[in-house]
């Protein structure tokens, strides 16, 4: 069974930031992180 969700790399994305896609929607999200704060919010155009 294939996780619905998916880590991406791209080229470009500084270090503490991850792309993450919505396998089922294909949906993207940029969640951002440093030490102990971080954020997730969803990426349009």
């Amino acid at each position: 069974m294939m996780s619905r969700f998916e880590v991406i790399e791209k080229s470009g994305v500084k270090e503490g930031a991850r792309i993450i896609v919505d396998t089922e929607t294909g949906v993207q999200y940029l969640m951002a992180y440093w030490t102990n704060i971080g954020g997730m919010t969803v990426l349009v155009d």
